[in-house]
């Protein structure tokens, strides 16, 4: 077995190692100059005024100069009632992808983009309604568990520096090419991340507030 102290030697040099890459790697043209993390605030808004719909959602992206790698992830919930029915779901959604930025560098970092994603949910839902029976009145519940949607998005926006390291922006989305797992019981009325499960495309609207960590300048344009 090895030495104690053969062990300690190997875990220097792997730390020297490790500390002399890091500077070549951070300037490294392929490493990103920076990421955001930042929360829809939009959403917020639903899930504090409106007691029966729950939306958490959550965006990174790492700038990669004129490119981002853009990922965000979702947790909904939502009641919808009538004299009728009561229609439930819960999930989560997230979304991957790459954006374009259109502008040139400016002071504000300012980005208007295009950009593509896919996308995928994962939820439950379930219906209720009154059933007057000969025993007195009741309830049918449907309910199908552990479905999966996909769909593509193609999205626009823009994102702004609003002082030193915080940004603010929005994304608009077209969601389309919908795909739903079979199911059993319950066609599903709506979808986290997506909408209305049976409309052939749908909108999206994205406020987003975020906060900027850089790793390094960005590569300036060539004259």
């Amino acid at each position: 077995m090895p030495t104690s102290k053969y062990i300690n030697r190997v875990l220097v040099t792997s730390l020297l190692a490790v500390l002399m890459v890091s500077p070549i790697y951070a300037q490294s043209k392929w490493a990103p100059t920076a990421i955001r993390l930042g929360t829809d605030i939009s959403n917020w808004g639903f899930t504090l005024f409106d007691s029966n719909r729950t939306i958490y959602e959550f965006h990174a992206d790492a700038d990669f100069d004129k490119y981002f790698l853009v990922a965000d992830y979702g947790i909904a919930e939502r009641t919808r009632m009538s004299d009728n029915f009561t229609y439930n779901y819960a999930g989560s959604y997230f979304r991957i992808g790459p954006d374009v930025n259109l502008m040139k560098p400016d002071n504000f970092e300012t980005v208007i983009f295009l950009g593509f994603r896919f996308a995928r949910s994962s939820f439950n839902n379930d219906i209720s309604f009154p059933n007057p029976g000969a025993f007195g009145a009741g309830q049918i519940i449907q309910t199908n568990n552990n479905l999966t949607a996909t769909w593509l998005e193609l999205v626009t926006g823009i994102k702004v520096k609003v002082w030193k390291n915080l940004f603010m922006g929005y994304t608009g989305r077209l969601k389309f090419s919908k795909s739903i797992t079979a199911t059993e019981n319950l066609v599903p009325f709506e979808i986290p991340g997506l909408g209305r499960a049976a409309e052939n495309s749908n909108w999206g609207f994205n406020y987003h507030i975020f906060y900027q960590i850089r790793f390094r300048e960005k590569l300036k344009p060539a004259n």
